[in-house]
């Protein structure tokens, strides 16, 4: 008896085991904007702003006074860890709203591209692609008007990926604005708005895998059937 309850317990731990994720550190991560679409049917300008390879900001439109309107990702700082469930910044997305002539953005994809390190000491590179729309709003006589709108959905802001045979989604989240995430981003006229860009690390659920009870009672079964063997034997 003894034996089957250390062979039962061995049993269960592996079972347990086997179930958990390993722990996910962020290593480093880069953007590329790309691709774009104005209302006239070409691309935004594209800039990179750190000597990395991709284009962090884009630009567009004819500038009424200076400068033209855009956005722009700065990456969050790195390594950092990554606990599943939990809201973490990708970086800190900037919108600058200034008056312009056509064309407009429509829409903008931002891809980011991620290095981790997993709990066993491997590595993987993975690239989400998140896409923004942009509602341009037309400005008045004196250049002011409603503020400009950025949105963002889950259908186009979600990613799976498979790290040891487990499958996680990266779904970006929105937009952190004082305490609050919110799927859309409003920048007043004239002005530079910021915001962290939030995104949530899940573990997809499991499917056809056996419940560990049933394996257990297999198990313990087996090992029933080898020791009424033994005492048949004798």
């Amino acid at each position: 008896m003894k034996t089957l309850l250390k062979t039962s317990a061995l049993a269960a731990l592996v079972l347990s085991a086997g179930v958990q994720a390993a722990p996910i550190t962020i290593n480093t991560i880069s953007a590329d904007w790309s691709p774009t679409a104005l209302n006239n049917g070409a691309e935004a300008v594209y800039f990179n702003t750190d000597g990395i390879a991709g284009n962090e900001e884009i630009r567009w439109g004819a500038p009424i006074f200076t400068e033209k309107s855009g956005y722009r990702f700065d990456s969050s700082t790195v390594p950092a860890d990554v606990e599943l469930d939990n809201n973490f910044s990708l970086g800190k997305f900037s919108h600058f709203n200034f008056p312009v002539n056509e064309p407009s953005l429509d829409w903008a994809q931002l891809n980011v591209s991620l290095n981790f390190t997993l709990g066993n000491g491997a590595t993987l590179d993975k690239t989400f692609s998140f896409l923004f729309n942009h509602n341009e709003t037309p400005n008045n006589s004196t250049h002011t008007c409603c503020n400009d709108l950025i949105s963002i959905t889950s259908a186009d802001s979600t990613d799976v990926f498979n790290i040891d045979g487990v499958t996680y989604t990266l779904a970006l989240k929105g937009f952190l604005q004082g305490n609050s995430v919110v799927d859309q981003f409003s920048t007043i006229e004239k002005q530079v708005n910021t915001a962290s860009l939030i995104g949530i690390l899940t573990k997809a659920p499991e499917t056809d895998v056996p419940e560990p009870a049933p394996l257990l009672l297999l198990g313990l079964g087996l090992i029933g059937l080898v020791g009424a063997r033994r005492l048949k034997a004798k």
